[in-house]
């Protein structure tokens, strides 16, 4: 492919040097030619535009050019310009291109890099292609109204205002806000204030700040085993080191938790539809997971994973309907019910974890501005 607007960027004059500014223009082109950096066949520019770039006689790059395709390295078109040659002459001496983005004398990753690069990428990001069955994670987007969306979407635009073209709220958009807080109330049994309600992008962001507030980096934490791996990587990012409990036919096993002399003050849980088992948390298991929240005083983050999706039995109320002591903090989205690539979550926090989540919030992400594309 041709590649001539970027051709002067690999020319550096410098008036002080010994070589005419000729000689350093052919030396630059040969050097970008020799190290790989314009590719057998590039087009470059012409030598009245490098002229202009350079601030240089036209003249000066055409004698560069004149000597460059006498030795081989360029060939002219007739009414088409000049090119990097296909073939160079076998006796030019010829560099190893670099690597792109690897550096040889470099420091190693930190410890907590190389613990993420262990954890094994999330099930919701190996999923491609053509809807299948069995493929965790992945909604059925072949079903999905787009074109209702696409109306909705519409109208909202059109009815934009200037104020919410700016920064929005730092818990995130308050008609939003309050549409979840219903939500919460009817779907899922509990309730909650809109200002308990934080606006994330997408159900991880919310993980992630839930472990800014309630952890120090060498804190310990329980999750299940099996578990979610991306609340390994939040638990990674937060330098954690995590406690894992085993999962049964009642869920999370929360004896093992009580029975170990650990000073960790978070659990975190997938009690609708554990992942990736799909196991529901019995509700026993619930009250005995709360209440030994409180008698740690610990905290329990609530993953209210595919909670929405109930086949032939009873809902079990959320641990946050159950939460008497303000000791759970949900975290929910909306990546199955409508679709993935809108990334809109949320979190639900105690009302005394409100301000410090606002203060946190700067340094984890900032809110995505959701009021162009919610239909609310």
């Amino acid at each position: 492919m041709p590649i001539s607007a970027a051709t002067s960027a690999f020319i550096r004059l410098d008036p002080r040097a010994g070589g005419t500014l000729q000689t350093q223009i052919y030396a630059a082109i040969r050097r970008a030619i020799l190290d790989g950096d314009l590719a057998p066949g590039a087009r470059l520019l012409s030598s009245r535009a490098i002229a202009d770039d350079l601030g240089v006689s036209r003249t000066t790059t055409l004698l560069a050019f004149e000597q460059l395709t006498a030795e081989g390295y360029l060939t002219a078109r007739r009414g088409s310009g000049t090119y990097v040659a296909q073939e160079l002459p076998d006796d030019l001496p010829r560099t190893r291109p670099p690597q792109p983005g690897i550096c040889r004398d470099r420091p190693p990753v930190s410890r907590r890099g190389a613990a993420l690069r262990a954890i094994p990428p999330s099930a919701q990001r190996c999923g491609s292609g053509a809807p299948r069955a069995f493929r965790i994670g992945v909604p059925a987007l072949d079903l999905f109204p787009i074109r209702l969306w696409t109306q909705l979407v519409n109208r909202r635009l059109r009815s934009l205002t200037l104020s919410q073209l700016d920064y929005s709220d730092m818990a995130g958009y308050l008609p939003l806000r309050r549409a979840i807080a219903d939500y919460m109330r009817s779907s899922r049994g509990t309730r909650c204030e809109p200002d308990q309600v934080m606006i994330m992008a997408g159900a991880q962001r919310g993980l992630e700040l839930a472990c800014h507030l309630l952890l120090d980096p060498g804190d310990e934490a329980w999750m299940e085993d099996p578990g979610y791996p991306g609340m390994r990587s939040a638990f990674a990012c937060a330098g954690v080191r995590i406690l894992t409990a085993p999962v049964d036919e009642q869920g999370l096993n929360v004896d093992v938790i009580s029975r170990h002399p650990s000073q960790a003050g978070v659990v975190y849980v997938t009690p609708s539809h554990q992942f990736p088992s799909g196991v529901g948390m019995t509700l026993p298991r619930r009250l005995a997971l709360l209440r030994w929240a409180t008698a740690a005083r610990a905290w329990i983050i609530e993953d209210d994973y595919d909670s929405e999706f109930r086949y032939g039995t009873r809902p079990v109320p959320c641990l946050h309907g159950l939460d008497v002591d303000g000791r759970v903090l949900y975290v929910g989205s909306f990546s199955k019910t409508l679709f993935p690539a809108l990334r809109l979550g949320f979190i639900v926090l105690p009302s005394d974890l409100r301000d410090t989540a606002l203060a946190a919030r700067p340094i984890s992400i900032r809110p995505r501005s959701i009021r162009r594309c919610s239909p609310t």
